[in-house]
């Protein structure tokens, strides 16, 4: 079976959070959803959405980004002319987005886009926006086994409730900093949520994705 080794890094994280893994080939958009979500111990509780702006496409399991895309292959005529005709950057903006095609995680193969780009742009919780680049290192060509593999990968990566970046900024200041005041929380609750790089466990839970 051929498969793909990708770099996974959060992106703006500093020290850089990344991990590299083969992905075997022929899984949809949402498996490599769950093979982020694994990586980097997220909870998998968000809105995501992954950019291909090459191809003008979007693929998301935000319900209310379909019903839009829907509303205006149903009513393109109207729209572009409503939109045209008021000229303004927005409605340019408003455009372009509606333009630009929408499609369902489970439906979607990302093979074809990721040899074609070399690299996927994830969003996750669309609101605090964990923004989180895949990079195609290399094909890898005769692979036996049925679910991802961890091969390498540095930094605790942040909880997904830290309302994002800057959140995670916040928390490790607290945490690496003695003389901060919320140094002992910080800590406490690190200790807690086991907040540390933990290869076994991470390649634990991409085992499980074949079950």
């Amino acid at each position: 079976m051929k498969a793909y080794q990708v770099r996974i890094e959060l992106d703006q994280s500093s020290p850089l959070v990344w991990r590299k893994v083969i992905l075997p080939e022929g899984a949809t958009f949402a498996r490599l959803h769950q093979v982020i979500q694994n990586s980097l111990s997220f909870s998998d509780c968000h809105l995501y959405m992954f950019s291909l702006p090459g191809h003008q496409l979007r693929v998301t399991n935000d319900n209310q980004a379909h019903q839009v895309y829907q509303e205006y292959r149903e009513n393109q005529e109207q729209i572009e002319q409503t939109l045209t005709a008021l000229g303004t950057s927005f409605a340019r903006l408003q455009l372009e987005q509606m333009r630009t095609v929408v499609r369902s995680p489970e439906q979607t193969a990302v093979d074809e886009y990721l040899l074609e780009e070399g690299l996927l742009h994830y969003v996750y919780d669309l609101r605090h926006r964990w923004e989180i680049t895949v990079t195609l290192e290399q094909i890898v060509e005769n692979y036996a086994l049925a679910y991802p593999t961890l091969l390498a990968g540095e930094e605790a990566a942040p909880h997904d409730s830290m309302r994002g970046l800057a959140g995670f900024r916040e928390f490790l200041d607290a945490y690496r900093d003695p003389e901060h005041p919320d140094h002992a929380l910080a800590c406490t609750w690190a200790k807690q949520q086991a907040f540390r790089y933990d290869h076994s466990e991470i390649q634990r839970r991409l085992r499980a994705l074949a079950e």
